[in-house]
């Protein structure tokens, strides 16, 4: 019955990484990096927001369901080995496929990285991210009509930076020196190893890209207080297991709006 409610939702893959989680690059998003960046195989389920979850909650599937606290992002390994919540999924996946840190204290500090990530997503970008969102399918919609009101987009860029700028910065002040101290301690660009991201890397750039790459809110001028920051981005949006991927979505808020017009 399970694997009828899987394929019934759109999972067609068996003994394969699948990933349960709506079709907007938000807050799973970091998981689809991470298997990129992993090198993984992986079947990306995109289900329609919100009704595409129905089928898999414990309602329909009762103790088959996959989904813990009936919530996704969702991971199941090859084994069917099922994660909830993107914390724990992250380091799952990280741990799983030779994306984490062996070190134990490290591995609970990438845990803690990953949760301190999601806190300045819920403050900062999923705060602001109505708004934009009824402006660019505003805009859309209006085409070339749009100049009329371009008035719009200033007082709302105005408005955002006024009203979350602050939490932004306060993160940006932690994780700069976490990268600092923790990077120059491993001679790399990334917060536990000298080579290749980690799953605490992943979750820490796809957060601040969806943020700095999001109109009307994060200037350049915003990050150059911020050095480690600044080169990690770049480091990122540069591997080559992520660049073409990153070019085609477009930035974050562009996809969502994509995905609310289409």
């Amino acid at each position: 019955m399970k694997q009828a409610m899987l394929a019934a939702a759109g999972c067609v893959e068996r003994n394969t990484w699948r990933l349960l989680y709506f079709g907007a690059p938000t807050r799973g998003e970091q998981l689809r990096l991470l298997f990129r960046v992993a090198g993984v195989p992986f079947e990306d389920v995109r289900l329609r927001y919100p009704e595409g979850l129905a089928p898999l909650k414990s309602a329909s599937l009762g103790d088959e369901s996959p989904l813990m606290w009936d919530q996704c992002p969702t991971v199941l390994s090859p084994d069917d080995s099922a994660v909830s919540q993107v914390a724990a999924c992250m380091q799952f996946v990280g741990r799983s496929c030779g994306r984490a840190s062996s070190n134990g204290w490290e591995d609970a500090k990438s845990l803690s990285f990953v949760l301190g990530c999601e806190e300045v997503r819920n403050q900062v970008f999923y705060a602001n991210l109505v708004p934009q969102v009824v402006v660019g399918v505003a805009q859309a919609k209006a085409g070339q009509a749009w100049a009329a009101f371009a008035w719009c987009t200033a007082l709302l860029r105005l408005f955002l930076r006024l009203r979350r700028l602050k939490p932004f910065h306060a993160f940006c002040r932690s994780a700069e020196r976490e990268l600092r101290v923790n990077g120059a301690a491993h001679g790399g660009p990334f917060l536990f190893s000298s080579a290749e991201p980690l799953y605490p890397d992943v979750a820490l750039f796809d957060v601040l890209d969806a943020i700095t790459t999001a109109p009307y809110f994060v200037t350049p001028k915003d990050l150059e207080g911020y050095p480690c920051l600044r080169k990690h981005l770049s480091t990122m949006r540069s591997h080559p297991a992520l660049a073409d991927y990153l070019r085609e979505r477009g930035s974050v808020v562009d996809a969502v709006v994509a995905t609310v017009v289409g």
